[in-house]
C-alpha cells in the first residue's frame, strides 16, 4: 500500500463518500433498511463478508481520494456515525432537552430516517392499545 495513509482526521467529502458507500451497498441487496436493527443486522455480515464490505469501502475512499484508509477506521468511522445519529434521534424526541445537532443528520436520516419514523409511530400505537 504505497501512498499517504489516512491520518484518521476524517474531511467531510470522505465521510459523504462512506455514507454513499453503505446506501450503494444497501440499494444492491434489497433496497433501503426497514429500520436501524435491519440495517445493523444486514451489515452484521458471516464472518470474512463484513471484512470484505470495509475492505470495498477502504479501496474506493483511496481510489477517490489518494490516500489509503484501513477498513478497520472505515468500519469504525460507519459505526460512530450511526450511534451519532441514534443519539440525535432519541435526544430530540424527547421532551425537556435542547435539540442537538450532527453535521451529517441529512446523509444518514436520507438513509435510515423513514424507517425511524415508522419505528417510532409502531411505538406509539403499541402504547396507546396498552391503554
Amino acid at each position: 500500500h504505497e501512498g499517504l495513509i489516512h491520518s484518521g482526521h476524517w474531511l467531510r467529502a470522505e465521510t459523504l463518500f462512506v455514507i454513499d458507500c453503505v446506501r450503494k451497498y444497501l440499494d444492491s441487496t434489497t433496497g433501503p433498511p426497514a429500520s436501524i436493527r435491519e440495517l445493523e443486522d444486514r451489515l452484521a455480515l458471516k464472518r470474512g463478508q463484513k471484512k470484505k464490505l470495509w475492505q470495498n469501502i477502504a479501496i474506493q475512499l483511496a481510489h477517490e481520494f489518494s490516500i489509503w484508509f484501513l477498513p478497520e477506521k472505515v468500519r469504525r468511522k460507519w459505526a460512530g456515525l450511526v450511534e451519532s445519529y441514534k443519539n440525535i434521534i432519541d435526544n430530540n424526541n424527547k421532551t425537556g432537552r435542547s435539540r442537538m445537532k450532527f453535521e451529517f443528520f441529512d446523509e444518514m436520516h436520507a438513509l435510515l430516517g423513514m424507517s425511524l419514523f415508522l419505528a417510532y409511530f409502531i411505538d406509539i400505537i403499541k402504547m396507546c392499545s396498552l391503554r
